[in-house]
């Protein structure tokens, strides 16, 4: 009995490599499927690779957060910097305020706010004052111009301008 217990898994190791021989094999013909011009195959999709947060320059290259994608490239969204490999908006970063810490910026008091690049207890009359969802620090933000908080604290313009406290 025990030798005819190891046979029964014959068939599924062979059914296994079969199908694994047919997508191998199937996946080395074109399918036919092509892209209008501009755009590049990415799988079953078609993304305008110079434009595309999630395929920039590439297929499956994506964007952080806070950058769009221009002419192939991931960059910081208008209002921000880079700094120490993310995008930043340096007037309002607790954490890089004025500029990219150490690059003269600095880090506020965990008490503070940054606000216009100044750090401070408390934000000016014509900043909003933004409590990360997350439970971070506090900044205080232009909401007429701020384009990951425009209008309204966290309302992001997803890689475009805000202005006057409207998206576009």
């Amino acid at each position: 009995m025990e030798r005819r217990d190891r046979h029964l898994w014959a068939p599924l190791l062979i059914s296994v490599a079969t199908t694994g021989l047919v997508l191998a094999i199937s996946a080395c013909f074109d399918i036919g499927y092509s892209c209008p011009s501009g755009l590049t195959r990415c799988g079953m999709l078609c993304p305008n690779i110079v434009t595309d947060r999630t395929n920039c320059g590439g297929c499956g290259i994506a964007c952080q957060i806070g950058q769009q994608c221009i002419d192939g490239g991931c960059v910081c969204q208008p209002g921000s910097t880079p700094c120490n490999g993310l995008c930043t908006v340096t007037s309002s970063d607790p954490f890089n305020c004025g500029g990219c810490a150490g690059d003269g910026g600095v880090v506020c008091a965990p008490d503070q706010v940054c606000d216009q690049g100044i750090c401070g207890s408390a934000c000016i009359l014509t900043s909003t004052r933004c409590d990360p969802m997350d439970g971070g620090r506090p900044i205080c933000v232009d909401t007429r111009v701020d384009p990951n908080n425009c209008g309204r604290c966290g309302m992001s313009c997803d890689g475009g301008r805000c202005d006057g406290g409207t998206c576009t």
